[in-house]
């Protein structure tokens, strides 16, 4: 539960025999309540000893106790902060009255030790003893309501904690006036409240015993309620008597509810033979428009970052652009946090503003942090996230140069290179794929570059229909096309094989070397996919890896329309154009990725062992 719930001593109704009215025919009757003597008292516990934000605490406990409308309010002591002298006690005195005036129904004050302790505890010093008397009412007293008696004990005579068998007892005169109190009342149940909850182990020594026994020789007494322990504890029942040490009602203190470390109220629902009583943590109690049309909008539009990283780095400074964007009908109040760097900045409605972070600050894993502020109808609304650049913006910002010549090298058994997203390969104008392989002997069919899928395109070792190696493109219209060459042609090379295939909506033409090995007629209409693309083996129709290649790849591009209608000179190191697509050098990897030269941020993740070596 996400609330703590104390339900204790639930008592069964006894419903009426009037039936209801019924519109209609039924065979199951219903009847109406019966009218019952019920009534509901609430109880705060300390506030003592908290921040000044305590006080928003009980604020909160005042408004939510309100819209139980019990008769009255409660309290267990210690309503200020104390142990003063007579301007801050009566700052303090006139803060917690103030936020009690709120209250739309009357309450009780009890004295704690912090209400009548003079400076650092001097007993000598009685002026807020005096103080209280005179601003919050009498030290012990009683009253009645309807059929119950309510009793208020003072647990502070003595002014000290020294000693509980000497400065911790109840004194005769109280003891005397307990007594005739409880005789003068014909109250049916009686209901007793005191700071200090004397009955436990803290306090043995102490005359509480005698005071148990005045209780208990009355007969009528079901509840004794305590505090200043800043934790609840149900102390269990004594001779018939149910003893309770409430929380923290704006206190400091711990926050385990398990250890009963809350803010909270008890609320009390009384009648002539039983009682039912439920705590009641702060913030537990929702309004009947605690969410309405207008917050819940807002809360929908900012489920989500407010904002986003920019595609087009400047990655000649080694700086990232984040884009702030507020959707919301109000002003969005924003504050960046990057590393040791921050910003704060406000966004009127439906504004954005564009920022650029260094590159250097997302190292060692930081994240950009990021905290918004808008108004709700009842409060203000605070959302946090955490973002990075995605891979293919943080790659981008680490290439650097590298007179390396590497390539990519794959075991034929898993070893493999994915690009994620690669619909951007799948152009309408046409295609041009070209790489330089060095394959190794192996059986079967085998990818060296897909994403077919019956749909797309792909470059296989050994089509399983002959002895070759073939370029596959499949036509929404007219099913597979494929051109082929000779496999043991690429492997009496003996070293590295430049191969082309080109796709030009009418045919497909396959390189070698630069030079026409083959060409066939295709369709015009390449069936669309959103398989990733495998450099090494080829996708599933769930888009895992099959068919793994075994040799060694290097210097792929990849472009849109046919770059290629004659035989030519083939570039060792080809380079990016506006036709690229996407470019891969295989000479680095940045955590785990090969990096898309192109510009177009279709980075390679190694998978399976896949790796890069020195070119040979």
């Amino acid at each position: 539960m996400r609330h703590l719930i104390f339900l204790i001593l639930l008592m069964p109704a006894i419903w009426a025999q009037e039936p209801v009215r019924a519109g209609t025919e039924t065979g199951t009757p219903l009847f109406s309540p019966p009218e019952t003597e019920t009534f509901h008292f609430a109880v705060f516990s300390d506030r003592t000893g908290g921040p000044a934000s305590g006080l928003k605490i009980l604020a909160e406990a005042v408004d939510e106790v309100n819209r139980f409308r019990p008769a009255f309010v409660m309290t267990v002591g210690d309503l200020v902060g104390g142990y003063n002298e007579q301007a801050a006690w009566l700052r303090q005195m006139q803060r917690y009255k103030e936020v009690m005036t709120g209250l739309q129904m009357p309450w009780y004050p009890v004295a704690g030790n912090h209400d009548v302790y003079g400076k650092a505890g001097d007993r000598a010093d009685r002026g807020n003893l005096e103080r209280y008397s005179e601003h919050f009412g009498p030290l012990y007293y009683s009253f009645d309501y309807q059929f119950a008696h309510f009793v208020i004990l003072f647990s502070d005579e003595a002014l000290s904690f020294a000693s509980p068998s000497t400065n911790q007892n109840m004194s005769r005169e109280q003891l005397v006036w307990l007594e005739q109190d409880l005789a003068s009342s014909d109250a049916r149940v009686v209901y007793v409240f005191l700071h200090h909850p004397r009955w436990t182990a803290s306090y043995q020594g102490c005359n509480w015993p005698e005071v148990h026994e005045l209780l208990v020789q009355d007969g009528r007494v079901r509840t004794v309620f305590a505090g200043h322990k800043h934790a609840y504890r149900h102390n269990g029942w004594q001779d018939g008597i149910e003893y309770l040490t409430l929380g923290m009602t704006g206190a400091s203190g711990g926050s385990t509810r398990e250890l009963g470390q809350l803010h909270h109220f008890n609320l009390v629902a009384v009648d002539a033979d039983s009682s039912t009583m439920a705590v009641v943590p702060i913030g537990a109690t929702l309004s009947a428009d605690y969410v309405n049309d207008i917050d819940a909008a807002r809360l929908l539009a900012l489920g989500r970052i407010p904002g986003r990283f920019l595609d087009d780095l400047e990655a000649d400074r080694g700086s990232i652009r984040f884009q702030s964007l507020n959707p919301l009908d109000v002003a969005l109040q924003l504050r960046f946090r990057l590393a040791a760097e921050t910003l704060e900045l406000s966004l009127l409605p439906g504004e954005s503003r564009i920022d650029s972070w260094q590159a250097s600050g997302f190292a060692d894993g930081n994240g950009l942090s990021i905290e918004a502020h808008y108004p709700l109808s009842r409060r203000e609304k605070s959302q946090r996230w955490t973002t990075q650049p995605s891979t293919r913006e943080r790659i981008r910002l680490q290439v650097v140069a590298d007179d390396s010549a590497r390539a990519l090298v794959l075991d034929g058994d898993g070893a493999c290179a994915r690009v994620p997203s690669a619909a951007l390969l799948m152009p309408a104008e046409g295609l041009t794929l070209e790489a330089w392989i060095l394959p190794e002997p192996q059986e079967g069919r085998r990818a060296l570059f897909s994403k077919a899928e019956s749909s797309g395109w792909g470059l296989f070792w050994n089509s399983s229909r002959g002895d070759d190696m073939r370029f596959w493109l499949h036509d929404r219209e007219s099913g597979y096309h494929w051109a082929g060459v000779p496999r043991q042609s690429l492997l009496a090379s003996e070293g590295w094989v430049h191969v082309a295939a080109v796709w030009n909506r009418r045919s497909i033409r396959m390189f070698v070397d630069g030079r026409l090995a083959s060409e066939v007629p295709a369709g015009a209409w390449m069936t669309p996919n959103d398989l990733p693309l495998y450099f090494g083996a080829d996708p599933d129709p769930e888009g895992s890896p099959i068919s793994f290649f075994k040799g060694r790849i290097d210097n792929l591009r990849l472009s849109r329309g046919a770059r290629y209608r004659e035989p030519f000179v083939p570039e060792h190191a080809p380079t990016q154009d506006a036709s690229t697509l996407g470019l891969w050098s295989f000479d680095q990897a940045v955590d785990g990725w090969v990096p898309d030269l192109s510009g177009n941020g279709l980075h390679a993740e190694l998978l399976g062992g896949a790796r890069l070596e020195t070119r040979r």
